[in-house]
């Protein structure tokens, strides 16, 4: 939230009214008398054509040259995939003849949890790939993984498939597009479910005051998984800007001289627990306590580092999902979960005469 302007009701000191970019457009869409996926099929096929039956050339060609379908369930996700591999192109061809545009299977794309990090990059090169190169993408289908971290200045064109569930998460996918250029964002919308027609009835009021409409969340900063991944982070940030102990190595140089100095910062953050969620402060107390001890006994039995990528000296922290010493903790708050092995262990059976 920003926050409000001060002399001048265009400049809030943190941002400034852009009067000459050229924005994004929202265009509300709720078909009448037809099924939910042949609504998808007619729409994806007017967007695909839209750049070649205009004759974009240059850099407007290349904004809206890929489509993102943009979907809140994986069930959705995959009935697109499949629809724009099948029925779009020979809707395509049916509705424009030789002019039509050519999509084939290559150029379809997801963006989804179901994608490994190793294929992320290579699929966000992809999507850097304008117009008219080989690599260039018609149509990613993606969920709320778009909406966080992707920064594609190219992208100009979002099909919203079906109202998403939160404001905030809208306004989060949407902004996607439209970063480096003109933006149109289609929003797909579902006769048949109530929420998505309240949002079609009152389309131009809802756009009008977005930001009014962003949902309050919920927020239990000091509940244990919370605890988990992040109090001891502050209380290093602390002991490295607050206490002096900044560079790498100094890890090893904070007991058993600065032992005092640590226990003190401890007792300032449990304080903010006290006033912010008591029930926690215990927990807390502990949590910090134990942590310290961890530290000071391999500060005084090696050398010790904050970090350590290499292997070659002791760390105090490492990152969720790598082996090895350390405590776990989040290097951005984008990543909260770490990936995990699933490990099935049966047992030899006999059914129809064999084992």
């Amino acid at each position: 939230m920003f926050p409000p302007p001060g002399t001048d009701e265009a400049d809030s000191f943190f941002a400034r009214r852009d009067e000459k970019g050229a924005g994004r457009l929202y265009l509300g869409l709720m078909p009448q008398g037809h099924t939910s996926d042949t609504a998808v099929v007619h729409a994806l096929a007017a967007l695909l054509q839209g750049p070649t039956a205009l004759a974009l050339e240059g850099e407007d060609r290349d904004l809206f040259w890929t489509i993102v379908a943009y979907h809140s369930s994986l069930q959705e996700l995959g009935r697109t995939m499949t629809i724009a591999r099948d029925d779009v192109p020979l809707r395509l061809e049916a509705r424009f003849g030789e002019d039509a545009r050519k999509l084939l299977a290559d150029d379809v794309e997801e963006l989804t949890a179901n994608v490994t990090r190793a294929e992320q990059p290579r699929l966000l090169e992809r999507l850097g790939s304008a117009a008219g190169t080989d690599d260039a993408v018609s149509v990613l289908a993606a969920t709320n993984m778009f909406s966080v971290g992707v920064d594609v200045p190219r992208l100009g064109l979002m099909l919203v498939n079906g109202q998403p569930k939160g404001t905030s998460e809208y306004i989060q996918a949407t902004s996607r597009v439209g970063r480096s250029g003109p933006g149109l964002v289609v929003s797909l919308f579902r006769s048949a479910r109530p929420r998505d027609r309240s949002h079609f009835e009152t389309f131009s009021s809802y756009h009008n005051a977005l930001y009014r409409h962003v949902e309050p969340t919920s927020v239990t900063p000091y509940s244990p998984p919370s605890q988990r991944r992040s109090l001891h982070a502050a209380l290093v940030i602390l002991a490295r800007f607050a206490a002096g102990y900044r560079r790498n190595g100094d890890a090893g140089r904070a007991f058993p001289d600065g032992a005092h100095t640590l226990r003190g910062l401890a007792d300032r953050l449990v304080a903010v627990v006290e006033r912010v969620d008591p029930a926690e402060a215990d927990s807390a107390r502990a949590s910090l306590d134990g942590f310290i001890d961890d530290w000071e006994t391999t500060a005084l039995s090696s050398t010790l580092l904050y970090s350590d990528d290499q292997g070659r000296f002791s760390r105090l922290l490492k990152g969720f999902g790598q082996n090895g010493e350390g405590t776990a903790t989040l290097r951005s708050m984008r990543n909260v979960d770490a990936q995990t092995s699933l490990y099935v262990r049966g047992r030899n059976y006999k059914k129809a005469g064999k084992k």
